[in-house]
């Protein structure tokens, strides 16, 4: 048997060209400035999102006064806090899936409520 021959050496790494420092700030900048364009793009969803939101606030809150007057008439001050808390929360929700949508718009709330696991819970 002959001994084997030693491994070749390996060939040093090579480096990429040299850049001018000037492209690197010329890329940072051109992103800068595509993230500033599409921000401004954005602004428009913004303003209706918060309307929206302000919107389902200011109806969450009638609701839930509404909904504990209502009940507290019958006399049961303890539901009347309950349901108004529950109406005041889900109408909330209801309004966060809203503006997402909203932001979003690719986001449909069919899709919010598929990834929660809403679905499988209620078919289960």
């Amino acid at each position: 048997m002959t001994p084997a021959a030693p491994p070749a050496p390996a060939a040093p790494p090579t480096l990429p060209p040299a850049h001018n420092v000037r492209e690197g700030a010329g890329l940072i900048w051109g992103k800068l400035d595509a993230w500033l364009h599409n921000f401004v793009l954005f602004i428009p969803n913004l303003v209706l999102g918060l309307i929206v939101a302000l919107i389902f606030v200011v109806a969450a809150y009638a609701l839930g006064v509404a909904m504990r007057q209502t009940v507290r008439r019958a006399g049961r001050h303890d539901l009347a806090h309950m349901l108004s808390s529950f109406a005041f929360w889900v109408t909330l929700f209801i309004g966060f899936l809203s503006v997402l949508t909203v932001l979003l718009p690719s986001m449909q709330p069919g899709d919010i409520f598929t990834s929660l696991g809403v679905g499988s819970v209620a078919l289960g």
